[in-house]
């Protein structure tokens, strides 16, 4: 059985270095199959903090699969916001925005639900509806999918007013 670290949510900015240490550590020691992390990076999308997340991924063992998530936009910067959307995202982590992992028990795709025109909540588009049926119906039926996205498709039975995703019902029929 694979064992997967999965991680979401670092921001990079407004992290503890002490914290940020342990995790790296206790990641290690795990020695896991993949390591997934789901968004949200930096706090404010910042030069010095998608350096700060760069520094930290290549500590990770590897594979590891990364997205983004919003607050890997920038959102204070409006010109980078709208036109630049997620290029300090592309440089300094992956210019790969729908990763994919694969061996003889798991398939792992990666999503980007982060969308320049929100500020919290994501978004799945049609072709990336499509893409999920596609990347998953080329896998063999015996591999767990795992769908690795930065909002929820759904809520947590105690979830609440948890928003979702846009299109969550699309991509969970995907």
């Amino acid at each position: 059985m694979r064992t997967i670290a999965y991680i979401s949510d670092l921001h990079f900015g407004r992290h503890d270095e002490t914290a940020a240490a342990r995790l790296l550590a206790d990641i290690s020691e795990a020695k896991p199959d993949l390591v997934v992390i789901t968004g949200d990076l930096t706090q404010r999308a910042r030069h010095r903090q998608f350096a700060a997340a760069r520094a930290f991924l290549e500590k990770l063992p590897r594979p590891v699969i990364v997205i983004p998530g919003n607050h890997d936009v920038p959102l204070y910067d409006v010109v980078e916001r709208f036109v630049g959307r997620l290029a300090r995202y592309r440089h300094y982590i992956s210019a790969e925005l729908q990763p994919f992992f694969a061996d003889e028990e798991i398939a792992l795709l990666g999503l980007n639900t982060a969308r320049s025109a929100t500020f919290s909540n994501g978004r799945i588009s049609h072709k990336q509806a499509t893409a999920i049926k596609t990347v998953f119906g080329e896998v063999p039926a015996n591999r767990l999918k795992i769908l690795a996205v930065h909002h929820p498709l759904a809520a947590p039975l105690t979830g609440g007013d948890l928003a979702l995703v846009g299109r969550a019902a699309m991509a969970r029929e995907a």
